[in-house]
């Protein structure tokens, strides 16, 4: 019994462009009443309502946070060395070259950082004051509100057959094979 791989669907550079766009719309939809609700929270405690601007730079290190979680899932599918960069200021992690993971080992790694990391920071705020649940509830949304490419791109990965690998053939082509087993 051998294994024969077709090349049927490459990751296209026009998907990640609807994600980031799709994400810069759904962002903006939800800053405004994210932003209320928040200064809201902030003059009901006695603080200035502005303070919620504040808190957008706390941000940062969950976007590491988030590319480092997708890293490990990389890792510990493939069992290889995932690739981790800077592109256009943002931090981001794939698999490393020559290494594969099935599809639903994609979509795992796609989106463990977003329920991990959302689900960490909403269940902190039964814990905290209410000046830090303000903080994490702004940074659980900023965070949720990027997830938008990896939800994109773990739909796109849910759409291929189950016994899909995605497979990185060097660092800049990321192909989908379907395994075959054949009777020779």
């Amino acid at each position: 019994m051998k294994t024969d791989v077709d090349s049927f669907s490459p990751w296209d550079p026009k998907n990640k462009g609807v994600a980031y766009r799709l994400g810069n719309i759904i962002s903006l939809i939800l800053a405004i009443p994210t932003i209320l609700i928040c200064s809201h929270i902030l003059a009901n405690a006695g603080y200035s309502p502005y303070l919620a601007l504040a808190f957008f730079p706390l941000a940062i290190p969950t976007i590491i946070l988030h590319e480092l979680i997708h890293a490990v899932f990389q890792w510990l599918f493939s069992k290889q060395k995932p690739h981790l960069g800077f592109k256009r200021p943002f931090p981001y992690s794939k698999l490393g070259p020559n290494s594969s993971v099935t599809r639903n080992q994609g979509v795992l790694s796609s989106l463990a950082p977003l329920f991990l990391i959302t689900l960490g920071l909403l269940l902190a705020v039964f814990f905290v004051s209410s000046l830090t649940r303000v903080a994490l509830i702004i940074v659980a949304y900023l965070h949720a509100s990027t997830c938008t490419g990896d939800l994109h791109f773990a739909r796109w990965l849910l759409r291929q057959p189950s016994d899909t690998r995605l497979r990185v053939e060097d660092m800049t082509t990321v192909v989908f094979v379907a395994l075959k087993e054949s009777s020779s």
